[in-house]
């Protein structure tokens, strides 16, 4: 079986580094025929969807047989589709996120609120990403909300595949850390709208709480509405997993996920996390304290009972860090090559 693995960023950076870890385990398989990556074609562009398509139609010159199985990355996919189709090939698409479709009106609603006239996604990107579905063999999602947004847009079951991302229990490990008594929170994300970064500040600020700090690591403004005399707004850690063993708790009250990686890594140090089903998260009910997106009394109940039962959530924690030993790399490439081998049949 030869595997072409396609996507348009560098590996080891971002979703590069997701894509890195698949490319890893299909190398071990033995079915690595080539990698198409941004390591490999630099598309320049300083619009995002030009260079997406550049790297598209580069790309798909760049894919020869034999090759069994074309396993690339949403709206960067559709040339490559067609020449893999016309060599035989079989295709996987890899949406690490919802639906596009359920994406974009959950994107549209929070840029009302936040008053952005822009349009949160590009209409040409909706609309190849649209068509990349119909045109795939299959579509890849790595958690049951994402699944289940694609069931809801009424897309074919037998073309979906559900595969969980994993985490490195390796790396991703509980630190001894000497407690100065203070209790702290901890969020990481880039696209602070989506993530709903807003609704964790708010719930954080009007709750007040004493020897207590929220780290925000985000690329969010300031909100005028919001207190940050306790909340300490970073660019960078130097030390992620020490970072995540400092925190009691992760706040992550995302709108819309594929599997959140930041939940995930904080599971296997031990950290539990308030999140939402819409994290995609692999993690339990007692593992993790879910809320409703857009709940913010809901979620200041949860941060105040974190707040106040410390020792419970080391008991979340270490449940965290079990299940986080059940969802590795390892075990995501065994269902890969499992669906792989399937597709193949």
């Amino acid at each position: 079986m030869e595997i072409v693995y396609s996507i348009s960023a560098k590996l080891g950076v971002g979703i590069g580094l997701t894509s890195l870890h698949a490319i890893d385990q299909i190398k071990k398989a033995g079915y690595l025929k080539q990698t198409i990556t941004g390591d490999t074609i630099q598309a320049s562009s300083n619009d995002a969807v030009i260079k997406d398509n550049l790297f598209d139609v580069f790309a798909s010159m760049r894919i020869s047989p034999p090759v069994s199985i074309l396993h690339g990355w949403g709206h960067m996919m559709y040339a490559q589709i067609l020449k893999a189709h016309s060599l035989g090939a079989k295709t996987v698409l890899e949406r690490a996120s919802s639906h596009i479709t359920w994406q974009n009106q959950i994107l549209v609603e929070e840029f009302k609120r936040f008053g952005f006239n822009s349009k949160p996604i590009h209409p040409w990107s909706i609309k190849k990403q649209l068509a990349e579905y119909k045109e795939t063999d299959y579509v890849t999602v790595p958690s049951q909300f994402a699944y289940d947004s694609f069931l809801g847009e009424k897309y074919p079951e037998e073309k979906l595949l559900l595969n969980p991302y994993g985490v490195d229990v390796k790396k991703f490990k509980q630190m001894k850390i000497e407690s100065d008594g203070k209790f702290r929170a901890l969020f990481i994300g880039a696209n602070w709208i989506r993530k709903n970064l807003y609704d964790a500040e708010k719930a954080w600020a009007d709750l007040n709480l004493k020897d207590a700090e929220f780290i925000v690591r985000s690329d969010a403004p300031k909100f005028p509405d919001i207190n940050y005399d306790s909340i300490v707004v970073v660019k960078w850690f130097d030390d992620v997993v020490e970072t995540y063993n400092k925190a009691d708790v992760i706040i992550f009250p995302t709108l819309e996920e594929g599997n959140a990686l930041t939940v995930g890594e904080a599971a296997a140090c031990c950290t539990p996390s308030i999140t939402t089903s819409s994290s995609g998260t692999w993690l339990d009910e007692k593992s993790c304290l879910f809320v409703p997106i857009h709940d913010i009394d809901a979620l200041k109940e949860k941060i105040q009972y974190a707040y106040d039962n410390r020792d419970v959530l080391k008991k979340m924690g270490k449940e965290a860090r079990k299940i986080s030993e059940k969802n590795t790399w390892e075990s995501y490439g065994k269902r890969l090559i499992a669906n792989y081998r399937k597709i193949a049949e």
